[in-house]
C-alpha cells in the first residue's frame, strides 16, 4: 500500500525533478541571454536523454520534438531569437508542470 502511494507522489512532482528543475533554469538562462541557442539545445537533448522510465516517455518525446523544433527554427526562421524564446518558454511552462511547482 504504501510503495502504491510513493509512486503517486513521484508521479505528481515527476519522477525527474532535479532535471526538470536544472532545465528550467537553462530556459531562463537562454531567455535572459547568459547562454546561446546551441547550449540551450544540448540541454533540451540532455535533458530528453536522462529520463528513461517507459511512464515518462511522454515529457522525454515532449522535449526531443521541442528540440528538434528550435533545430528548425535555428535555419529555416527570419527571427531566431524570437520563435527560440517562445519554445524555451513552452518547455519551462511543461517543466514546472511536470514537477508540480
Amino acid at each position: 500500500m504504501q510503495v502504491g502511494y510513493k509512486r503517486r507522489v513521484a508521479r505528481a512532482m515527476g519522477t525527474y525533478p532535479n532535471v526538470a528543475r536544472d532545465l528550467v533554469e537553462a530556459c531562463d538562462d537562454f531567455v535572459e541571454g547568459r547562454i546561446g541557442l546551441g547550449e540551450f539545445q544540448s540541454w533540451v537533448l540532455n535533458v530528453a536523454d536522462q529520463i528513461a522510465l517507459v511512464d515518462e516517455r511522454d515529457v522525454r518525446e515532449y522535449l526531443e520534438s521541442a528540440e528538434g523544433e528550435l533545430e528548425m527554427i535555428r535555419f529555416t526562421s527570419d527571427e531566431v531569437l524570437r520563435e527560440a524564446r517562445r519554445v524555451a518558454a513552452e518547455i519551462r511552462a511543461r517543466m514546472l508542470d511536470y514537477i508540480g511547482a
